[in-house]
């Protein structure tokens, strides 16, 4: 499926394959480890209370600084030896119940440097899409409150108590971040599991445009603060109606021209029902 928006000139394809399929295919090829490097530990609450952010007072549990590698992305033409873009995933979470035990947690873009063992951190830009800051914005939590019927399927979510604590409120703004991209111009494009969507972000991590499958606005609270897109030439509706749950877009590449983007969805969907798509 090729997708071309009518305000950005980058094409998007979204792979209707089974990566695991092609993968086992392919001829066993030689590789080795070039290098071991470890993330110091980072205290969370402090990290979030650093511009640009500034998120004040958030109580991590003591938790740590994590989920760093759900993607990253080296630019032999624009990067240096060793330096790295990398996007963190929604944050802590936990399962049966899925607890959010940083519900203000915001997903971030960290340009690190790789030396002598260490991942060190040169920027780190949060994902922000609202204009003031102080008004609620982006942050991991899932865009809708929906568990029976598609869209855009998602579990009950609570605090890191689970049942016995409180059920949070959906954010259309969430972003369950998991592959990302850098252009030469400095732009970032993510894709994250939620809708699923796919992202333009400018260089200091403000969103500019989220594509949506078709009409899946409408099941959503309203998103102000940047541009979206879930017309007829965005995403399809199948991926908001057919994705299984917690399934989204998972990878994305970029040719070699920076003209197209390849995104992969994690799992098949359940097209034409559940039992085709297990």
């Amino acid at each position: 499926m090729g997708l071309k928006s009518r305000s950005n000139s980058v094409r998007m394809i979204i792979l209707l394959i089974a990566i695991l399929s092609i993968v086992s295919g392919l001829q066993a090829q030689s590789w080795k480890v070039q290098g071991d490097y470890v993330l110091p530990n980072i205290d969370l609450s402090q990290f979030l209370a650093q511009p640009p952010l500034s998120l004040q007072g958030v109580d991590d549990h003591g938790t740590d600084l994590g989920g760093i590698g759900s993607d990253l992305w080296h630019s032999k033409a624009n990067d240096g030896p060793g330096i790295y873009w990398l996007i963190t995933d929604r944050g802590s979470n936990g399962e049966n119940p899925r607890t959010f035990p940083v519900p203000e947690f915001t997903p971030y873009i960290l340009k690190v440097r790789t030396v002598n063992g260490t991942i060190e951190i040169l920027q780190a830009i949060p994902v922000t899409g609202l204009n003031p800051a102080t008004e609620k914005g982006v942050t991991g939590l899932p865009n809708l409150n929906n568990t029976e019927e598609p869209p855009a399927l998602n579990e009950k979510f609570y605090d890191c108590f689970g049942l016995a604590g409180i059920e949070l409120e959906p954010n259309p703004h969430g972003l369950d971040t998991e592959g990302i991209v850098r252009t030469g111009d400095g732009n970032f494009w993510i894709v994250e599991e939620y809708g699923p969507s796919i992202l333009k972000v400018d260089p200091q991590g403000q969103v500019v445009t989220r594509f949506f499958p078709e009409d899946l606005l409408a099941f959503l609270a309203p998103i102000t603060g940047y541009n979206t897109d879930d017309s007829s030439v965005s995403v399809p509706e199948l991926y908001g109606l057919k994705r299984k749950l917690n399934r989204g877009f998972e990878g994305i590449a970029l040719s070699p021209d920076e003209a197209t983007l390849f995104i992969a969805l994690q799992s098949p969907l359940a097209n034409p029902d559940t039992a085709t798509g297990q």
